[in-house]
């Protein structure tokens, strides 16, 4: 028996189930991240699940991002009133019948006269307020997330609600910060949005295609092996295929 080839192969499946483990299920209630992204690209990841594929990066980051939730619940319990993984459910106007919007905040901290809503993000650039236009996207859609779970805090605990960013430098684990405060436009947006979901796909209408940074995978120039975008992005007719937003520069 090789030895080598039985240990690479047995990474290689392992983390293909854990990130199979951790994938979102769709379950015909529209989550807060289907709809912070490309509608299209959701309705197709929702209609017709990718093949997945062992991405070591996305389990770095995944299994960071576990473990930090694990240490700071336990210390953060020590301190003050804390609630982990606060789900919510809203119900949102639908023409056909009532659709639902859902999320799962990281940690929701109860203070006497108000709550605070963390979202622990793990990131190798430096946010917020990111130089390249690929990470400033990428914080644009974490406030809209965090919008939505301030809007859930304050319906579930009857309080004033503000959301507080919390991110985690992967290289040496260095944290920042970025707090915003409840946005009513901003959720009106993500609640039309998920709107506009439910609807495609209840009629099974393909939606627009919405292309951004996110659309094309970034080709490793050593093994030409593509990584990260959109899974549909060869198929796509909106996708971006002009150089007006280079992710070779950051995914490199």
């Amino acid at each position: 028996m090789n030895v080598e080839t039985l240990l690479e192969a047995s990474l290689k499946e392992g983390i293909r189930k854990f990130l199979e483990e951790n994938r979102r299920e769709f379950d015909g209630r529209i989550h807060v991240s289907h709809v912070t992204q490309c509608l299209r690209r959701s309705y197709l990841e929702i209609i017709s699940p990718p093949e997945l594929q062992p991405n070591f990066n996305l389990f770095v980051g995944a299994g960071m991002h576990v473990l930090i939730e694990e240490i700071l619940a336990k210390e953060l319990s020590s301190y003050v009133g804390m609630v982990e993984n606060v789900y919510h459910e809203f119900e949102f106007e639908y023409p056909i019948k009532n659709g639902v919007l859902i999320g799962t905040a990281d940690f929701v901290i109860e203070f006497p006269d108000e709550v605070v809503v963390v979202e622990l993000k793990t990131t190798k650039y430096d946010l917020p307020f990111p130089k390249n236009q690929f990470a400033n996207r990428m914080f644009e859609k974490y406030v809209e997330q965090l919008t939505a779970y301030v809007h859930f805090a304050e319906i579930v605990f009857d309080k004033p609600s503000t959301g507080v960013l919390m991110f985690v430098k992967r290289q040496n684990g260095r944290p920042s910060f970025f707090r915003i405060d409840k946005n009513y436009e901003t959720f009106e947006t993500i609640v039309e949005r998920a709107n506009a979901l439910k609807k495609a796909l209840d009629e099974k209408v393909e939606p627009i295609g919405e292309p951004d940074c996110f659309c094309k995978p970034f080709v490793d120039p050593k093994t030409r092996e593509e990584k990260g975008g959109c899974p549909f992005y060869h198929d796509c007719p909106y996708a971006l295929r002009r150089d007006n937003c280079d992710l070779d520069q950051y995914l490199g």
